[in-house]
């Protein structure tokens, strides 16, 4: 049958069932202008669509496509689109653009299928056919689409379809604490699930496993996947029982923890809105360690009073141990070191401190002090080397700090033996300035 070239005829979508989904088994769209070349740039052919029972339908039907000229290449796509937004797409060959392999006229009838039944509304939507083929020689020729509403039954076959979502608690994790999650699966068919439906959950690399429960459900662990199924049904619009998976988030240094789940099972059909990923911001402690010392300037045999501060400048407090590190110089001696909240031992010039105690975020804990001495071993300046590690920061973290301090020179006394002559120097320097007037008189 061959047909005007200024038409496109659009067969009407039929559900799989006994009985069609549309109204018509043909509908012709007429065209919104006079026939004529369209300078390589293909026009979308719009057909509008109405729905008036909300149902899940299974897509499928036949299209006339008229096209003159040589062979064209690109993608030719049907959508069924809700607004702006594409609910359903199947890719047509290029076969259904030009039967032949030169100068063609091509009248075929085709068939297509959407390739997953769509979740419709009672309400307006479009069929769009669209194509990236450029002709060739301006010899092709696509034909406006207008004009004709197509009309849907609510005769449909009902079908379960399962989603799966998660969220994290707390929303932020901290490296360290633990991490709790919840998945939650929905069948948002129109007929309840039957059979196992299957969710399969993987952890991110910086997450340790330790249980996961939901009832109704078993669930185990392989490594980092985490398989639980069910076989009680899920009624049409209804939720299963939620999944609560527990973990522990490593101190690894990450920034963010993603998780992918998916659910598979239940009779659906529909396996394009299965799966789901949650990104978790993570945070930690981030330690840092300064040191001063009193006098800024040391002496031989004089006294050095060291003070250590640890400062948190991460974004969570920090947990367990914290140990500070100071190695001393050859050159001082240890006397005594203290500080509220830390236990401090020397172990030759290594002075360690441990604290338990917490440090706020962007807060520092109470500072050490460490007393020693200075020998005199005629060195100009000492170095001490001090550094923090521990509280929870990423594993390997730690941070140092290193102290140059000068050390002067003690002026020997003179000794009583040269006392005259310094008796005599003075004598003859304050003759001097008494009789400066006579000397240059003379």
């Amino acid at each position: 049958m061959l047909i005007s070239r200024a038409q496109l005829f659009v067969a009407v979508l039929a559900a799989v069932a006994a009985a069609p989904m549309w109204a018509q088994n043909y509908v012709t769209g007429p065209n919104s202008g006079a026939e004529s070349k369209i300078d390589n740039n293909p026009d979308l052919v719009t057909f509008p669509l109405t729905v008036t029972g909300a149902g899940t339908y299974s897509l499928s039907g036949g299209i006339f496509f008229l096209k003159s000229g040589t062979i064209t290449t690109g993608t030719i796509t049907l959508n069924l689109m809700s607004g702006a937004s594409t609910l359903a797409t199947v890719t047509l060959s290029n076969a259904q653009f030009c039967a032949g392999t030169s100068n063609c006229q091509s009248y075929g009838y085709h068939t297509f299928t959407f390739p997953t039944p769509a979740v419709l509304s009672a309400g307006s939507y479009s069929l769009v056919l669209s194509s990236s083929a450029t002709p060739q020689q301006n010899d092709a020729y696509f034909a406006k689409g207008a004009g004709t509403t197509l009309t849907a039954n609510t005769n449909v076959v009902g079908v379960s379809d399962l989603i799966v979502s998660k969220s994290g608690s707390p929303a932020t994790f901290v490296q360290g604490n633990a991490a709790t999650y919840a998945v939650q699966v929905a069948n948002i068919g129109n007929l309840a699930t039957s059979g196992t439906i299957t969710v399969t959950d993987t952890l991110d690399a910086n997450l340790t496993f330790v249980t996961a429960t939901g009832t109704n459900w078993t669930c185990n662990a392989a490594a980092q996947v985490v398989t639980c199924t069910s076989t009680t049904a899920v009624s049409a619009g209804a939720s299963a029982a939620p999944i609560t998976i527990a973990a522990t988030v490593q101190s690894n240094g990450e920034a963010a923890i993603t998780n992918n789940v998916s659910v598979a099972g239940g009779g659906e059909t529909n396996s394009a809105n299965d799966t789901f990923q949650l990104v978790s911001p993570v945070t930690s402690p981030n330690l840092s360690v300064t040191k001063s010392v009193t006098p800024t300037a040391l002496t031989p045999a004089g006294s050095a009073a060291y003070s250590i501060t640890v400062t948190n400048s991460g974004n969570a407090a920090t947990t367990g141990t914290i140990t500070v590190t100071d190695t001393l110089d050859a050159n001082l001696t240890y006397v005594s070191a203290s500080g509220s909240g830390w236990n401090c031992s020397p172990a030759g010039q290594v002075v360690t401190c441990t604290s338990t105690t917490a440090i706020g975020a962007s807060a520092s804990a109470a500072a050490i002090s460490i007393n020693a001495t200075v020998k005199s071993n005629g060195e100009t300046s000492v170095t001490n080397n001090v550094a923090v590690s521990g509280g929870g920061q990423a594993s390997g973290l730690s941070s140092s700090f290193q102290l140059v301090t000068s050390v002067g020179t003690v002026v020997a006394p003179v000794p009583i033996s040269n006392w005259p002559t310094l008796i005599g120097l003075a004598a003859a320097a304050l003759f001097f300035v008494a009789n400066r007037k006579s000397l240059r008189a003379a």
